[in-house]
């Protein structure tokens, strides 16, 4: 069901807007903002103090939201194709059943965001908000650009977000059941604890992603590239770790001695993290680690001379 949405001009925005900063900073005059099913597309929000303000069901296709911020906001089943959100801060923002084809989200702060499919009630083309139509939307980012945003938490069950730039960003824990990733470029992410389970991954590149603790067992994986990618410590490596740790100690006593006692530590392409948190002070000096894995390890007092 199509409906007409009232165009809100930039200079009506903007008074709305200063009332609404008043409102977030409990000055007197202030009120929320709550503008639903509104058109404001292209309009210049970048910059603004938007924290919990209800835009729901409103077009901001193309807007310039750029450094805005909209923690907690109301964004549910907004068309946002083609904005610009470069920046944003989002925490928590709700954006379920929202359409973000081609928008712009690189370096946004979407901490725990929701973009899952969500309901939402359409006003009647003639009768208006008197006679209510409810509609499952699909979250939609298919196409979307992601690039070093914050996602830790956030949820993306079942959305669609093929072909979208996850690349270098941080989706810790993030919800990813069932969500059409084909195609998806999620280079570089870290995704440690992250869930995927039953996520359409065909084609797409992981490269250098940290998978720790992330199942991917049910996940769609056909002409998927892992080059590089982090996963969780081997069987061999776990095996391997008191003599690892043995070696660190010998290495130890090589330099405490001048030589005498022990010998450097060759590490060599040896996964460290199941003795990451022995590792605190050790004396590595002149010690091998081309290609080791140090991804925890606590070298914190260590001495690495060479």
């Amino acid at each position: 069901m199509s409906f007409d949405r009232r165009q809100l001009s930039q200079n009506d925005f903007d008074l709305l807007a200063a009332g609404h900063q008043r409102y977030v900073e409990g000055r007197a005059g202030g009120r929320r903002m709550s503008i639903k099913f509104m058109d404001l597309s292209g309009l210049d929000l970048s910059g603004r103090m938007l924290d919990d303000a209800d835009l729901s069901g409103s077009a901001l296709i193309n807007t310039r939201m750029q450094g805005a911020s909209l923690e907690r906001a109301l964004l549910f089943g907004c068309d946002l194709r083609g904005a610009n959100m470069t920046g944003a801060r989002l925490k928590r923002a709700d954006l379920r059943g929202c359409c973000l084809r081609g928008a712009n989200l690189s370096d946004a702060d979407l901490t725990q965001a929701d973009f899952r499919e969500g309901v939402i009630a359409i006003p009647h083309p003639t009768k208006g908000l008197s006679a209510m139509k409810r509609e499952a939307r699909k979250g939609d980012a298919e196409g979307a650009r992601f690039s070093g945003a914050t996602l830790d938490g956030s949820n993306f069950d079942g959305v669609t977000a093929a072909k979208a730039d996850f690349s270098d960003c941080s989706m810790r824990g993030a919800r990813l059941t069932g969500a059409n990733l084909k195609e998806a470029d999620l280079s570089g992410a870290m995704l440690e604890d992250a869930e995927v389970g039953g996520a359409n991954l065909s084609g797409a590149r992981l490269i250098g992603a940290v998978l720790t603790n992330v199942s991917m067992e049910t996940a769609k994986l056909d002409r998927t590239d892992m080059t590089g990618s982090l996963r969780a410590p081997s069987a061999t490596a776990k095996m391997r770790a008191e003599s690892l740790y043995q070696m660190a100690l010998d290495a130890n006593a090589w330099a405490e001695s001048g030589g005498v006692l022990g010998e450097p530590a060759v590490f060599d392409g040896e996964d460290l993290r199941p003795i990451g948190a022995r590792l605190r002070y050790a004396r590595l000096d002149n010690a091998d680690l081309t290609d080791a894995v140090l991804d925890d390890a606590d070298l914190s007092g260590a001495s690495l001379i060479k």
